[in-house]
């Protein structure tokens, strides 16, 4: 997920920098359709990116939602089987740990898709931001 975010990030400033070129070097038309077309990659990798995160987040919660029913079946067979008791505490202790493990992980899960949320609302920011700097300076360009 890391990665995929620090190559959505690469994408994003190598387009950043495509595009102040475009408008240096073409006019106004071809600069937004150069612009159209980086919405385009970034859109592609944003859906790339959410489908890889609900896939993780399933996966998580699917194992979660495994390990939860599995732990009351662990402590009946230990108040049913004596003679097994320090086997089912250690498979109980293991799935309460692999149980909060699994909750730790969609957390980090949760936590990720919060910070890809800001990093898109950032690079929306930045675009705007640019946007505004390139209309400025065409209209600085026209008018000079």
């Amino acid at each position: 997920m890391t990665e995929q975010i620090n190559e959505m990030r690469e994408q994003l400033r190598e387009l950043q920098r495509e595009y102040r070129e475009a408008v240096g070097l073409l006019g106004e038309s071809e600069a937004r359709e150069i612009m159209a077309q980086m919405r385009q990659v970034l859109d592609e990798q944003k859906a790339k990116l959410d489908e890889a995160r609900r896939k993780a987040i399933a996966g998580k919660q699917a194992e979660l939602e495994r390990l939860e029913a599995e732990l009351p079946n662990l402590e009946a067979a230990f108040h049913e089987k004596n003679a097994a008791t320090a086997a089912a505490r250690q498979a109980v202790k293991g799935a309460e740990r692999a149980l909060r493990d699994a909750k730790s992980a969609l957390k980090r899960a949760q936590d990720e898709e919060w910070a890809v949320d800001d990093r898109r609302r950032i690079a929306r920011e930045r675009i705007a931001a640019l946007r505004k700097e390139i209309t400025e300076g065409l209209a600085l360009i026209e008018n000079g």
